[in-house]
């Protein structure tokens, strides 16, 4: 399953994929056009005419992803909302563990489903939860998708346009060539990006962005409809929000603190004011409607809510808000420092003039620099999340979910809550305080606040004026709630120090301890893919310390050979100990670039790994037999991951292969499947013919030696 940053990726992905379209359909037919001699007429005309190819060249790109990112967005949905009922029943458990009797359950009354109202993405309103109401939830997200993925596609054609005007304009001037015409006219496009989704106050945000920050609102909410359901269904009214360094301001008044839950759940208790009394521990708490409407659970939130059990559960001692300041004016910096990246990626993907794309590589590799120092200085609050700099890459990588420095309930050593009773209905707040602004809006309901409303840009196909903002009567419905929404919050998202040119960015869940923030930034900048005349490789990756002595130096023969083999790698930034329970030997995560292996914390790993690397060849479902094929093949995905990012050729690369992988599938031309384990998966097609490479090319197939040829440009 992917998660929300994967989903992202792929916008981000389709995002350079439609720019290298547009390099392409611009810069077509140079070659015979210098031959001939360069008639500016003619080339203009030409590309008149070809907007239509162009248009279907671009449909044919986003048609690619639209099934994957509707049923990987469903998925997501889906599991989030079982991972809230797992973890609210977990920690109940916990707590039944720790040897403290739980209190008894009163009866709660059966929760009636409300009615169905037609809301835009996301719902307004989530007071108890049913099949439908998620249902209408993922179609929400999807439709939002789609919406992005066309506004997307018609908005190339406006650029597509416009930069033929703009290049006809400078073109007149006769004192520079087509190449930096058209560099120039696409300069503001290539910086910003696809920015086509229109926020209602007329700010624009990139596609990628925007549905990063949906789907993690969505995720979000769906997890916590689980974890609502599941409380109520054990009798328990009351939660405990998450705290976490660099929170938002918005939210911030709001973390570490427990609440009646009147919001995810029906709740008929006793109120006063902004405060309920629990059915369970006759104890006042303030109402989570009320910590809502102050700007709680706003769009790109990134609290969790746990169950709280009066007498059982700790209360976190709160953040220090100088700390919360300065961890958030950090990832204010690494989101500027992601930003840049992103945009010299852009431009190393559309620039014309090749001088510039190089001098941009230089320029982006620079960057990457500064914000691996940027982290490493700052580790203790920061780490990489590499999804905010690169493109997608592939099918169907693992998820690994990353830690997260939420302060989560502990459990109380002691049995007794020092907390008295209330007299006279006066709120009861639970240490540490509980005390904040009150709202001027006191009602029982509460509205979410939503993500802003998008009005995609629609395509002219008829003028070159620029393009007029559109929306739909759904869209329209959002905005009037957003309005409503935002009389009483009126930050609805992360508070930043950028520019409205930068709104591009939405806090992420960055804030992380986890070691994965090692990178390895190699500094030969002239090491090309495919280079195999190099020093002996630098090593910049690190081991978790439970990896045995003799595994690192196995594994750093082979990543040795795969550097003389297939060129520089700098997408391994660690080797950990698989401990997830599977039938995977290994695992390659392309977030934090680490490679997991099983066994390697065992004294006789190698041996182990050697014995399952005969077994699993034996039986076919591996490529060879060898004691490393497993830190073979993983490093392969590594490799991938580095062509991916830095070989301008690699998409046609993987095209031919792609050719090669359906000739295999069929047993066509003498071509053949190296393992069962591929099943239909091009990335994992890769990976066996790669790990099978490192053998004598006497015992190599056809299938084997070919990939190995078009991956280091032989073919």
């Amino acid at each position: 399953m992917l998660s929300f940053r994967d989903i992202a990726r792929i916008f981000e992905e389709i995002e350079l994929r439609l720019i290298a379209s547009l390099k392409r359909n611009l810069s077509r037919h140079k070659a015979e056009e210098e031959k001939e001699g360069f008639e500016w007429s003619a080339w203009q005309a030409e590309k008149l005419n070809n907007i239509d190819n162009f248009r279907k060249e671009n449909a044919q790109i986003a048609d690619e992803y639209v099934d994957v990112i509707d049923d990987e967005t469903r998925q997501l949905m889906t599991d989030q909302f079982h991972e809230g009922e797992h973890t609210a029943e977990q920690s109940v458990i916990d707590v039944s563990e720790s040897g403290v009797n739980v209190p008894d359950v009163p009866d709660v009354p059966a929760q009636p489903q409300p009615p169905e109202a037609p809301t835009a993405i996301p719902d307004d309103h989530f007071f108890g939860v049913n099949k439908p109401k998620m249902d209408k939830l993922m179609e929400d997200v999807t439709t939002l998708e789609k919406t992005a993925l066309t506004a997307a596609v018609r908005n190339m054609d406006d650029v597509y346009r416009t930069t033929l005007n703009k290049v006809q304009l400078m073109m007149g001037t006769g004192s520079i060539t087509l190449n930096e015409a058209i560099d120039l006219a696409t300069r503001d496009f290539l910086d910003k990006g696809i920015n086509c989704i229109v926020y209602a106050d007329g700010r624009r945000v990139n596609i990628a962005d925007y549905v990063r920050m949906a789907l993690r609102t969505t995720s979000t909410r769906a997890t916590l409809q689980g974890a609502a359901k599941r409380f109520a269904e054990l009798g328990y009214d009351t939660v405990l929000i998450s705290q976490y360094g660099g929170c938002s301001e918005t939210c911030e008044p709001y973390q570490g603190k427990v609440y009646i839950d009147d919001v995810f759940t029906i709740w008929n208790g006793e109120r006063s004011g902004d405060f309920g009394k629990s059915n369970y521990c006759d104890k006042w708490f303030m109402l989570l409607s009320v910590a809502i409407r102050g700007g709680l659970f706003h769009p790109n939130c990134r609290h969790t809510m746990g169950q709280y059990i009066e007498g059982l559960t700790k209360i976190p001692q709160p953040i220090p808000a100088e700390k919360i300041r300065k961890q958030r004016e950090l990832e204010e910096k690494q989101r500027a420092m992601e930003r840049k990246i992103r945009a010299l990626k852009r431009k190393v993907e559309g620039t014309q003039d090749e001088k510039k794309v190089k001098e941009y590589k230089r320029k982006l590799r620079e960057e990457q620099g500064k914000l691996r120092e940027f982290i490493k200085e700052h580790d203790d609050v920061l780490r990489r999340d590499y999804s905010r700099e690169k493109i997608y890459s592939g099918e169907g990588e693992p998820k690994q979910t990353a830690p997260r420095t939420e302060e989560a309930p502990v459990k109380a050593t002691d049995g007794e809550s020092n907390n008295p009773v209330p007299t006279d209905k006066e709120p009861y707040v639970s240490k540490p305080d509980n005390n904040v602004s009150e709202p001027e809006n006191n009602e029982n309901t509460m509205n979410f606040v939503q993500p802003e409303p998008i009005k995609p840009v629609q395509s002219n196909e008829d003028t070159d004026n620029a393009p007029t903002a559109a929306m739909t009567d759904e869209a329209d419905e959002t905005a009037e709630t957003t309005e409503n929404v935002q009389e009483t919050v009126k930050q609805p998202v992360e508070a930043t120090a950028d520019s409205e040119e930068d709104v591009q960015n939405f806090t992420d869940d960055t804030v992380d301890n986890s070691d994965e923030s090692d990178i390895i930034e190699e500094d030969n900048i002239d090491h090309f893919i495919g280079d195999n005349n190099t020093e002996p490789y630098k090593y910049e990756y690190s081991f978790e310390p439970k990896v045995t002595a003799e595994v690192r130096e196995a594994f750093n023969e082979e990543y040795q050979k795969a550097v003389e083999m297939y060129g520089e790698i700098d997408t391994v930034s660690g080797v950990n100990v698989l401990t997830v329970v599977s039938k995977d030997e290994g695992l390659y995560n392309d977030n934090s670039q680490r490679i997991s292996l099983r066994h390697a914390e065992k004294k006789n790993g190698l041996k182990i790994m050697a014995s399952v690397a005969q077994e699993k060849y034996k039986a076919g479902k591996w490529s060879t037999g060898h004691p490393r094929h497993a830190m073979r093949h993983e490093i392969d995905h590594a490799i991938q991951l580095h062509h991916w990012l830095y070989d301008k050729d690699w998409n046609d690369k993987r095209l031919k292969i792609s050719l090669i992988f359906k000739k295999a599938f069929l047993n066509e031309d003498g071509f053949s499947m190296p393992s069962s384990y591929i099943c239909d998966d091009i990335d994992e097609f890769i990976s066996e013919c790669v790990a099978a490479s490192y053998l004598n090319p006497k015992k190599q197939s056809k299938t084997i030696k070919t990939v190995y040829r078009i991956i280091t440009g032989g073919v």
